[in-house]
Order: structure tokens, then sequence, then C-alpha cells
């Protein structure tokens, strides 16, 4: 009588104790970097979520990125005001930019970012480099024209 009742007593307390908190996965469709001498620019190292990694695939920048989240999945821009800092090869800003979202944030979130690069190539040749807000490493863009 002990045993079924310690069993069900162990197994409550396992499955009792979880946080709630569940890890969604998810991609975006590929998206383009939008240059515009206009944008609203957010404070140097505010980011709306957090930057796991980035890296370039051909003409795509991929951003894995971390953030909590509803019932959806969130809707991102990435966006530059085109300020090239004056170097070879020339270094620009990246800024991830979270659409207005107004769900309740409870579960957190891995979601791949994916964003065609090529209107960067206006500004060098062969070679740009990319200061991602809120990533640590520069990312590197080479490409022939």
């Amino acid at each position: 009588m002990k045993r079924p009742f310690l069993i069900l007593l162990s197994s409550l307390l396992f499955t009792g104790c979880r946080s709630g908190e569940q890890l969604k996965t998810g991609s975006s469709p590929d998206k383009i970097l939008h240059v515009q001498s206009d944008a609203v620019i957010p404070a140097r190292g505010e980011c709306p979520c957090t930057i796991v990694n980035a890296w370039i695939e051909d003409s795509l920048l991929v951003v894995h990125v971390k953030y909590r989240t509803g019932a959806r999945l969130h809707d991102f821009d990435l966006v530059t005001d085109g300020t090239l800092l004056k170097s070879l090869p020339p270094v620009v800003t990246l800024y991830l930019i979270e659409k207005s979202v107004t769900d309740r944030r409870y579960t957190w979130v891995n979601q791949e970012l994916r964003f065609n690069v090529s209107p960067a190539r206006q500004w060098a040749k062969n070679q740009v480099v990319f200061n991602l807000n809120g990533y640590p490493d520069p990312i590197i863009y080479r490409y022939e024209k």
C-alpha cells in the first residue's frame, strides 16, 4: 500500500514543479534589408531579443534569436540608416526592429531570421562589415559584383 502511494506522490512532485515555460522554435520567411535615411534607430545595445548567433549564407544574413512571447512568433525587420564608418571595407550598423507585439510573454522562443542583405552592395566593391546591434562580433559580407 505504501509503494503505490509513494510512486503517486513522487510523480506529482516531479511533474507539478515545472515552471510552465516551454521552448518553441520557428523560422521566418526571407526578408530584405531596409536602408532608410529617416529610420527610427534604437539606442546602441538596445535590442528586442537576445541574439544568439549571426552569420552570412550567400546574400542572406541569418540571425538566431531568443525571446519571450505568447502564442505566436514575432515579426522583425532589419534596418539601417545607411551611415557608414569611414574605413576599408566600409562598416555599417544594422538594427533588428520588432513590429508591435501586444501578447503576453510567457514562453521562450528560438527563431531563425533570414534577411537578404544584397542592398549593402551599393557601398563597396566586394565586402561590407556589419555591426549588428546587440551582437558582439562584426559580420563580414563578401560578394562579387
